[in-house]
């Protein structure tokens, strides 16, 4: 069995409804961004910030309340200032995740050799609900073996490749930080409505994501137009806006000449 099957064999055993509801969520949410995320950059930024703080406190620390909530808060007021650096940090961060993802897609060897070291996703028991924290902690003991294991057997040229990836985007967020930024949005927004979709076609039972997997170059081939299309979107639809005091100033100081 490929991981791809044994995750949706795993998603299987969930309650469809646990499936579609999220999916659509996730589907509109997606959407948004994809058509306007610069829009709301600011509250994306804290979003992802308090995302990443509270998945750092729960994974190194003791998990009592002061870490969790410090971890969470702390960061996600600082994105709150620094939206735009964040932002760009992201990017640069997906833009690694992709480079390193993309072997993970497209070598049906090296996937199975990782999940012949690991083996398949755990799957949940029938009283998972109050069992929950159990399956959570076999589920990221599995994920951490997983990656190590994926690590491994990664080939040094598509590590260098994602190190260059994330340096280039953290760069050109320098130069060009609106198109970084709604590059960021459409990227976000593009794998958030293909999630969605999925979420929502899995729970009707049907085969998804080994079928995706098969047709993934028709698959990267929509997901690239979707994101530049969506670039394209956030630049047009969310404007520079201008500043009003400073044009008038302007326009006074010319006057009086």
């Amino acid at each position: 069995m490929d991981v791809f099957a044994s995750f949706e064999e795993t998603l299987r055993r969930i309650t469809p409804m646990l499936l579609a509801v999220p999916g659509v969520i996730m589907g509109v949410t997606g959407l948004f961004l994809w058509l306007g995320g610069l829009r709301v950059l600011r509250p994306l930024a804290a979003f992802v910030a308090a995302v990443s703080g509270f998945a750092c406190a729960w994974a190194f620390t003791s998990r009592d309340m002061l870490p969790l909530v410090s971890l969470t808060v702390i960061p996600a007021a600082i994105a709150l200032i620094v939206d735009k650096p964040v932002v760009v940090l992201l990017a640069a961060v997906l833009a690694a995740g992709a480079v390193l993802a993309y072997p993970l897609f497209s070598d049906v060897g090296l996937r199975q050799a990782v999940y012949d070291q690991v083996g398949p996703v755990p799957t949940a028991e029938d009283n998972v609900l109050f069992e929950a924290e159990t399956y959570l902690e076999t589920v990221r003991h599995w994920a951490v073996a997983w990656g190590k294991g994926y690590w491994a057997e990664l080939a040094d040229g598509w590590k260098i490749a994602a190190l260059a990836a994330a340096v280039g985007v953290a760069v050109a967020g320098i130069a060009a930080w609106r198109w970084v930024c709604a590059l960021t949005c459409a990227t976000l927004g593009t794998v958030m409505i293909m999630l969605g979709l999925t979420a929502v076609v899995l729970s009707k039972g049907t085969q998804t994501i080994p079928y995706l997997a098969d047709k993934q170059q028709y698959v990267w081939v929509t997901m690239a137009g979707m994101i530049a299309a969506g670039a394209i979107f956030n630049r047009l639809l969310c404007p520079v806006k201008v500043n009003t005091k400073k044009s008038r100033d302007s326009h006074e100081k010319g006057d009086q000449k």
